[in-house]
């Protein structure tokens, strides 16, 4: 990648709760949550309650109930491999998620947004 993108990623959930989506990446990264952040050796990766949730349209993903952040410092490719794995793990768990970043066009179903939901 020759230009420079913003190590953070956004995942927003719907039909889901906290302690749920921290079970599911615990064991998808045989991980351990300290508090709401697991950090790995080249994430970190945090599960919250998405407080902008309900205030909007149900059907826009900006307010689904759950936001899953992955942060990392090392190189881009391999927080792009990390939130590719964590949007299908979560997909194919039945949960509704979309991811918004610098990188949405380099992710499975251009990060969600292309994905059709309606069988979730």
């Amino acid at each position: 990648m020759s230009e420079q993108i913003d190590p953070y990623v956004k995942i927003f959930v719907d039909k889901i709760d906290k302690t749920t989506a921290k079970e599911l990446l615990k064991n998808e990264f045989n991980g351990e949550f300290d508090v709401n952040s697991m950090h790995l050796d080249n994430i970190i990766v945090e599960a919250r309650n998405n407080i902008e949730a309900k205030k909007g349209p149900e059907e826009d993903f900006l307010f689904w109930p759950i936001i899953v952040e992955l942060e990392s410092e090392s190189e881009p490719n391999a927080l792009i491999s990390e939130t590719s794995r964590v949007l299908e793990m979560l997909w194919n768990s039945g949960f509704p998620a979309i991811a918004a970043c610098d990188f949405e066009n380099l992710l499975p179903w251009n990060g969600g947004i292309d994905r059709d939901f309606s069988q979730f």
